[in-house]
């Protein structure tokens, strides 16, 4: 009989551990945002912000030139992003990362209007002010990506479209390229992102809470399947991208310890489509702008100019 409580009481540890886990990742609110490292050296904030939201000068152009757009996702949830219009029929959707929203994206929001490119920045389902109270990571924002494509097709039939993430919204727009893959979506760029939330979700548990992922990650898996509506290993594109044909820019820093270096290897090998990769020494998790900014730029320009006419 003494077992069997010890037993019981190891099993609801276990369980509310799994909980707390799933909850903690995907519920808004729950979640902090993951330290930004460059190897062994923090980054300070200011440096970070600089590079991906920009000063104040560029937050208000930013306000100037954006407008505020709305969408109703297909379970019914209004969703929002900021649209920088042009006169051309070049588009470009920007995601941002897991628990950001489309401020952390201004920067390159404002580098591609200045190119000529109509620019789209979505706040992600339960980001920003986007409704929703669990995150998909990226399994379940594709579907939202998928709707805000329409809507620029329906408006522009001529419409050629860049879709851009990082992290998060890296895997957002790997996993839309591989189940929709419209005439007018040209090619994708992916800065560090992951092809599977199960891998992600193993590889955090180890590599930064040093606990093993089983049996954690299966039964938060099994309950995000009955609370988020998905398990973590249906999200998975390994296989799923062999079929792809949308031209992909796959770009990694090579120091990365939070989305690891081999997620790449793995989905840039397994990739059907017409593709390229950059990696950068000595960048860490979505630091690959801030430590080769000259070089990230060439990479990413150079690939869209092979897809995109102006």
């Amino acid at each position: 009989m003494k077992y069997i409580l010890i037993l019981f009481i190891l099993i609801l540890i276990i369980f509310f551990i799994s909980l707390f886990m799933l909850l903690f990742s995907l519920k808004r609110d729950f979640i902090i945002k993951p330290k930004v490292e460059i190897g062994n050296n923090d980054i300070d904030r200011e440096t970070f912000d600089l590079c991906y939201i920009g000063d104040s000068k560029t937050q208000q152009r930013f306000e100037r030139l954006s407008e505020e757009k709305e969408i109703i996702s297909d379970d019914n949830l209004k969703l929002k992003a900021w649209f920088l219009k042009n006169d051309s029929h070049k588009y470009i959707i920007i995601c941002h990362g897991y628990s950001g929203d489309h401020k952390d994206m201004i920067v390159s929001s404002l580098e591609y209007y200045d190119e000529g490119f109509n620019v789209l920045c979505p706040d992600a389902r339960a980001h920003g002010k986007s409704e929703g109270i669990f995150r998909g990571m990226g399994h379940l924002e594709r579907k939202d990506i998928k709707k805000w494509m329409n809507t620029i097709i329906e408006n522009d039939n001529q419409a050629q479209i860049v879709l851009y993430g990082v992290s998060m919204g890296a895997a957002t727009v790997m996993m839309t390229m591989c189940y929709y893959h419209p005439e007018n979506l040209k090619c994708v760029i992916e800065d560090c992102g992951y092809g599977s939330v199960w891998e992600q979700f193993k590889s955090v548990a180890t590599s930064s809470y040093h606990m093993p992922s089983f049996p954690v990650i299966k039964i938060a898996s099994l309950l995000s399947k009955y609370i988020c509506k998905y398990d973590f290993k249906q999200t998975s594109i390994y296989e799923k991208i062999k079929e792809n044909e949308v031209p992909c820019l796959f770009i990694h820093g090579q120091e990365d310890d939070f989305v690891p270096y081999r997620f790449m290897d793995e989905l840039y090998n397994n990739d059907s489509g017409p593709k390229e990769k950059s990696t950068v020494k000595g960048a860490n998790h979505a630091l690959s702008k801030i430590i080769d900014p000259e070089g990230y730029k060439k990479a990413t320009r150079s690939f869209i100019n092979k897809y995109i006419s102006d």
